[in-house]
Protein backbone atom coordinates (compact mmCIF):
# COMPACT_ATOMS: atom_id res chain seq x y z
CA UNK A 1 0.00 0.00 0.00
CA UNK A 2 0.95 3.64 -0.43
CA UNK A 3 0.36 6.77 1.63
CA UNK A 4 -0.83 9.90 -0.15
CA UNK A 5 -0.81 13.48 1.15
CA UNK A 6 -3.29 15.87 -0.39
CA UNK A 7 -4.38 19.49 -0.14
CA UNK A 8 -7.47 20.90 -1.89
CA UNK A 9 -8.13 17.35 -3.14
CA UNK A 10 -4.83 17.36 -5.09
CA UNK A 11 -2.05 14.92 -4.29
CA UNK A 12 1.11 16.76 -3.18
CA UNK A 13 3.29 13.97 -1.81
CA UNK A 14 3.35 10.18 -1.77
CA UNK A 15 5.21 7.53 0.18
CA UNK A 16 5.36 4.48 -2.02
CA UNK A 17 5.11 0.92 -0.75
CA UNK A 18 8.91 0.54 -0.94
CA UNK A 19 9.46 3.62 1.25
CA UNK A 20 10.37 6.04 -1.53
CA UNK A 21 8.97 9.55 -1.12
CA UNK A 22 7.69 11.43 -4.15
CA UNK A 23 6.90 15.13 -4.22
CA UNK A 24 5.20 15.98 -7.47
CA UNK A 25 5.74 12.39 -8.54
CA UNK A 26 3.29 9.50 -8.07
CA UNK A 27 6.02 7.01 -9.01
CA UNK A 28 9.17 7.93 -7.02
CA UNK A 29 12.40 6.19 -8.06
CA UNK A 30 14.70 7.22 -5.18
CA UNK A 31 14.47 7.77 -1.43
CA UNK A 32 13.35 11.32 -2.24
CA UNK A 33 12.13 12.10 -5.74
CA UNK A 34 11.10 15.68 -6.52
CA UNK A 35 9.40 16.37 -9.82
CA UNK A 36 8.20 19.73 -11.06
CA UNK A 37 5.55 20.38 -13.66
CA UNK A 38 7.63 23.42 -14.66
CA UNK A 39 11.18 23.63 -16.06
CA UNK A 40 12.62 24.41 -12.61
CA UNK A 41 12.79 22.08 -9.61
CA UNK A 42 14.67 23.28 -6.52
CA UNK A 43 15.04 22.60 -2.85
CA UNK A 44 15.85 25.68 -0.74
CA UNK A 45 17.84 25.95 2.50
CA UNK A 46 17.60 29.09 4.65
CA UNK A 47 18.39 30.04 8.23
CA UNK A 48 18.11 32.94 10.67
CA UNK A 49 21.04 34.76 9.01
CA UNK A 50 20.15 34.34 5.33
CA UNK A 51 16.51 35.31 5.66
CA UNK A 52 13.74 33.15 4.20
CA UNK A 53 12.43 34.76 1.01
CA UNK A 54 12.68 33.18 -2.44
CA UNK A 55 15.97 35.03 -3.09
CA UNK A 56 17.64 33.92 0.15
CA UNK A 57 19.73 30.92 1.11
CA UNK A 58 21.00 28.03 -0.97
CA UNK A 59 19.23 26.33 -3.87
CA UNK A 60 19.88 22.82 -5.17
CA UNK A 61 18.06 21.58 -8.22
CA UNK A 62 17.76 21.68 -11.95
CA UNK A 63 16.46 23.98 -14.62
CA UNK A 64 15.66 22.17 -17.84
CA UNK A 65 18.72 20.00 -18.48
CA UNK A 66 21.00 22.10 -16.23
CA UNK A 67 22.02 20.91 -12.75
CA UNK A 68 22.36 23.92 -10.46
CA UNK A 69 23.96 24.70 -7.09
CA UNK A 70 23.16 28.31 -6.24
CA UNK A 71 24.36 30.18 -3.16
CA UNK A 72 22.12 33.23 -3.31
CA UNK A 73 24.06 34.89 -0.51
CA UNK A 74 27.30 36.94 -0.79
CA UNK A 75 29.30 34.14 0.78
CA UNK A 76 31.58 31.33 -0.37
CA UNK A 77 30.64 27.83 -1.44
CA UNK A 78 32.73 25.17 0.29
CA UNK A 79 33.43 21.60 -0.84
CA UNK A 80 34.56 19.04 1.74
CA UNK A 81 35.60 15.40 1.91
CA UNK A 82 36.47 13.52 5.13
CA UNK A 83 35.17 16.61 6.97
CA UNK A 84 38.06 18.65 5.51
CA UNK A 85 37.65 21.56 3.13
CA UNK A 86 39.20 20.84 -0.29
CA UNK A 87 37.91 23.66 -2.48
CA UNK A 88 36.14 26.98 -2.10
CA UNK A 89 34.40 29.26 -4.60
CA UNK A 90 34.44 32.80 -3.27
CA UNK A 91 31.48 35.13 -3.76
CA UNK A 92 33.43 36.95 -6.49
CA UNK A 93 33.81 33.74 -8.49
CA UNK A 94 37.45 32.97 -7.62
CA UNK A 95 38.16 29.25 -7.19
CA UNK A 96 40.58 28.38 -4.38
CA UNK A 97 42.06 24.91 -3.86
CA UNK A 98 44.27 24.53 -0.80
CA UNK A 99 44.12 28.25 0.06
CA UNK A 100 40.75 29.77 0.75
CA UNK A 101 41.11 33.56 0.85
CA UNK A 102 43.00 34.40 -2.36
CA UNK A 103 41.28 36.91 -4.60
CA UNK A 104 44.19 37.66 -6.98
CA UNK A 105 43.53 34.81 -9.42
CA UNK A 106 40.45 33.23 -11.00
CA UNK A 107 41.93 29.82 -10.08
CA UNK A 108 44.37 29.54 -7.18
CA UNK A 109 45.96 26.23 -6.19
CA UNK A 110 48.07 26.02 -3.02
CA UNK A 111 49.66 22.58 -2.99
CA UNK A 112 51.78 21.22 -0.15
CA UNK A 113 50.73 17.57 -0.09
CA UNK A 114 50.91 16.30 -3.69
CA UNK A 115 53.78 15.81 -6.13
CA UNK A 116 52.06 17.83 -8.83
CA UNK A 117 50.05 21.01 -8.36
CA UNK A 118 48.38 20.54 -11.74
CA UNK A 119 48.78 17.59 -14.09
CA UNK A 120 47.37 17.74 -17.62
CA UNK A 121 47.28 14.74 -19.95
CA UNK A 122 45.98 15.39 -23.48
CA UNK A 123 45.64 12.32 -25.68
CA UNK A 124 42.79 13.34 -27.96
CA UNK A 125 43.70 11.99 -31.41
CA UNK A 126 41.76 13.92 -34.03
CA UNK A 127 44.64 14.31 -36.46
CA UNK A 128 44.94 17.99 -35.61
CA UNK A 129 46.67 20.00 -32.92
CA UNK A 130 46.27 18.91 -29.29
CA UNK A 131 47.04 21.47 -26.59
CA UNK A 132 47.69 20.33 -23.01
CA UNK A 133 47.55 23.90 -21.74
CA UNK A 134 46.56 26.82 -23.96
CA UNK A 135 46.83 30.40 -22.78
CA UNK A 136 46.01 33.70 -24.40
CA UNK A 137 46.75 36.84 -22.40
CA UNK A 138 45.87 40.23 -23.80
CA UNK A 139 44.48 43.60 -22.86
CA UNK A 140 46.95 44.68 -20.19
CA UNK A 141 50.08 46.82 -20.26
CA UNK A 142 52.13 43.63 -19.71
CA UNK A 143 50.57 40.25 -20.46
CA UNK A 144 51.81 36.83 -19.34
CA UNK A 145 50.27 33.70 -20.83
CA UNK A 146 51.97 31.68 -18.09
CA UNK A 147 53.68 33.17 -15.05
CA UNK A 148 55.69 30.68 -13.04
CA UNK A 149 57.91 31.01 -9.97
CA UNK A 150 59.90 28.19 -8.43
CA UNK A 151 61.99 28.82 -5.35
CA UNK A 152 63.42 27.02 -2.34
CA UNK A 153 66.04 27.74 0.32
CA UNK A 154 67.73 24.37 -0.21
CA UNK A 155 71.07 24.45 -2.04
CA UNK A 156 70.66 20.83 -3.15
CA UNK A 157 67.36 21.23 -4.99
CA UNK A 158 66.90 22.06 -8.66
CA UNK A 159 63.97 24.35 -9.38
CA UNK A 160 62.04 24.37 -12.67
CA UNK A 161 59.60 27.22 -13.14
CA UNK A 162 58.24 25.35 -16.14
CA UNK A 163 59.28 21.83 -17.13
CA UNK A 164 58.11 20.40 -20.44
CA UNK A 165 58.77 17.14 -22.28
CA UNK A 166 57.67 16.10 -25.74
CA UNK A 167 58.22 12.57 -27.08
CA UNK A 168 56.74 10.08 -29.49
CA UNK A 169 55.88 12.32 -32.40
CA UNK A 170 57.42 12.90 -35.79
CA UNK A 171 58.47 16.32 -34.53
CA UNK A 172 58.64 17.03 -30.80
CA UNK A 173 58.77 20.51 -29.31
CA UNK A 174 58.89 20.73 -25.52
CA UNK A 175 58.55 24.47 -26.03
CA UNK A 176 57.45 26.30 -29.17
CA UNK A 177 57.39 30.09 -29.28
CA UNK A 178 55.80 32.08 -32.08
CA UNK A 179 57.27 35.48 -31.30
CA UNK A 180 60.11 37.03 -29.33
CA UNK A 181 61.65 35.20 -26.37
CA UNK A 182 63.05 37.21 -23.46
CA UNK A 183 65.48 35.66 -20.97
CA UNK A 184 66.33 37.75 -17.91
CA UNK A 185 69.03 35.53 -16.41
CA UNK A 186 70.73 32.29 -17.45
CA UNK A 187 70.00 30.05 -20.43
CA UNK A 188 71.25 26.48 -20.05
CA UNK A 189 71.23 24.08 -23.00
CA UNK A 190 71.55 20.34 -22.33
CA UNK A 191 71.79 17.74 -25.09
CA UNK A 192 71.45 18.34 -28.83
CA UNK A 193 71.22 21.88 -30.16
Amino acid sequence: TQMKFMTHSIERMRIAAGGYVGIGSDDPHNLLHINSADAAAYTQYTNSITGHTSTDGFLVGNYGTEAILNNQEAGPMKFKTSDTERMRILSGGQVNIGSYTNTDAKLWIDNSTQKYGVSVLSTYADGGTVKGIYTNASGGSTNYGIWSESCTSSATVTNYGIYARATGGYTNWAGYFDGSVGINDFLGVIGNT
